[in-house]
């Protein structure tokens, strides 16, 4: 099923029982084709990371290209998505933290790669 379908599935089951069974099958395309109908382009950079753990299981999303929504819609997004929470910080911290780790034993390698070939 593609994205569009459920989307459009999804719209329709949260509607009242009664209202769903009074659509006649014409009705009930159009609501689909309203509700699943949004266009559906690919970022340029979409990377998607599904990670189990044993405390459940988590994911991480990508995604990078042209910002093409309006001011209002940013704004709205600014306000309900803020970039400074708990969650964002603990993940920049072990991001970094894990990248110094990376760098310090890469040098380290370095270092002992460098002291056998001059010394040896």
């Amino acid at each position: 099923m593609l994205m569009n379908e459920v989307r459009a599935e999804l719209f329709l089951r949260r509607l009242p029982p009664e209202v769903r069974s009074s659509l006649d099958p014409k009705q009930e395309a159009a609501i689909r084709s309203a509700a699943g109908g949004r266009a559906t382009t690919s970022h340029p950079v979409d990377i998607r990371l599904s990670m189990p753990l044993p405390w459940g299981r988590f994911y991480l999303a990508i995604t990078a290209g042209h910002d093409r929504r309006n001011p209002a819609r940013r704004a709205r997004d600014r306000h309900l998505r803020p970039f400074t929470t708990t969650g964002n910080s603990l993940f920049f911290g072990i991001f970094v933290g894990s990248f110094c780790l990376l760098l310090l034993s890469v040098l380290l390698f370095y270092d002992a790669i460098a002291s056998v070939i001059v010394g040896g």
